[in-house]
């Protein structure tokens, strides 16, 4: 997985007019501008842009790395510590993974492209941005930045999208979601700080597998692990479908898979300990096991979004930590199944809704695990 960096000479040439940071930096801008745009102007044909227009942009850079991998400093904000991305096809995968599901999941909204949605889609854009900022850096440092990003979306998508009094809205789910990723982030940058000491950098391209010790790992993986075992308490904090989708599916499972196939690219194909490998297969099959059973229960659609994400989630995590390179191509495509997945489901919801009408409604009792009515809107 790792490859040499290219120059970028030969795109400089024949693009003069835009060089290659701009072009790497142009789908984090789409989401963000767009994201300020639905917060101005909530109607579906806004999200739907941000999300062609950005997919348009990474196939393009996918085209430009056809001969290996593009790096570049952005900013060295103190000494021996640089903002960097590196555009690799690893990368670039979970990117349009994760942006190619969002606007699967959003199609239904072509009917009425000038529908208002509510501004909840502002925050997922803003996660979204976080995401593409992830799988695009270039060092630890600037993971650990891009993961606090699509933290921070995540969390104001939790914590703002009912209208309540006080505004922000801090049940249990809520709270408790917000307080471990919190400090899952701060582990994160811990871990970064750790390899970066050890090894005098934290650049992917520079960096040793010496650096990636258990300690290290245990850092680095303690975020993506932890999202990964906390999608279900998200989709309660969010208690609408759609929303659980949009933020599972195109910002936490494929940033989450992507940091733990870097964490397996970065220390040489393989963890340092096997007993880690089989804390997560362990992990993992209880995760999965355990949801999968009952979702057979759930009482709504929420509830059965919320655990199936759940319980993929724990599939995943049992395929990452097999190890093997069959079982990672398996976690790689995790996010891909999981947001066909939510596309099946919203869409049986949605005919639902037309054969009952529109004045129906579901008597079904409301449980501390079912996140709401998906509807049209965000």
């Amino acid at each position: 997985m790792r490859d040499e960096p290219g120059d970028g000479q030969g795109f400089a040439r024949r693009r003069p007019g835009l060089t290659l940071t701009l072009q790497v930096l142009a789908p984090s801008l789409v989401l963000g501008v767009c994201a300020v745009g639905l917060l101005v102007w909530p109607r579906a044909l806004v999200f739907i842009a941000a999300e062609t227009v950005a997919a348009a942009m990474l196939i393009r850079l996918w085209a430009m790395t056809v001969g290996g991998s593009l790096s570049q400093s952005l900013y060295q904000p103190l000494s021996g510590i640089q903002l960097s991305y590196r555009v690799d096809h690893l990368g670039l995968f979970f990117a349009l993974t994760g942006i190619a599901t969002g606007l699967v999941l959003a199609l239904p909204w072509l009917v009425h492209p000038l529908a208002r949605t509510g501004r909840r889609g502002a925050w997922v854009l803003a996660a979204q941005l976080g995401m593409v900022s992830t799988v695009l850096a270039g060092s630890l440092e600037t993971l650990a930045a891009a993961w606090a990003m699509a933290v921070a979306g995540l969390i104001l998508l939790a914590l703002l999208q009912r209208r309540v009094a006080p505004p922000i809205a801090m049940d249990g789910p809520t709270s408790r979601y917000v307080a471990i990723q919190a400090s899952a982030a701060a582990l994160l940058l811990a871990g970064a700080v750790a390899a970066e000491t050890s090894a005098g950098t934290g650049a992917f391209d520079s960096i040793p597998v010496s650096a990636f010790d258990v300690r290290t790992v245990l850092l680095l993986g303690a975020a993506p692990i932890a999202a990964l075992m906390t999608v279900q308490l998200l989709c309660r904090a969010l208690h609408r479908p759609l929303l659980a989708s949009l933020a599972g599916a195109t910002v936490v499972v494929p940033m989450s898979v992507y940091v733990l196939v870097r964490i397996y690219d970065l220390g040489g194909g393989r963890l340092p300990d096997s007993r880690l490998n089989a804390a997560l297969v362990a992990l993992g099959g209880v995760t999965a096991l355990g949801f999968a059973v009952a979702s057979l229960w759930a009482v709504d659609l929420g509830a059965a979004v919320a655990r199936l994400a759940q319980a993929s989630a724990g599939i995943t995590l049992v395929a990452l930590g097999a190890g093997t390179g069959l079982a990672l191509a398996v976690g790689i495509l995790a996010p891909i199944s999981l947001g066909l997945g939510f596309a099946a489901l919203l869409t049986m919801r949605q005919r639902g809704l037309r054969r009952r009408g529109p004045g129906c409604r579901s008597h079904h009792p409301r449980g501390p695990g079912a996140t709401g009515d998906a509807g049209g809107r965000l």
